[in-house]
């Protein structure tokens, strides 16, 4: 039980993880995306 639930947490910051650098790369690409567009 006690091991499952450590499992459970370990699994939820690793999912956390991903959609933080997800989001981070999006973010990232989308002002890249901006900046080249208001240069032009």
């Amino acid at each position: 039980m006690y091991y499952n639930t450590g499992k459970y947490i370990e699994t939820l910051e690793y999912k956390n993880k991903i959609s933080i650098s997800v989001t981070a790369v999006y973010l990232t690409l989308e002002w890249g995306y901006i900046v080249v567009r208001y240069r032009k």
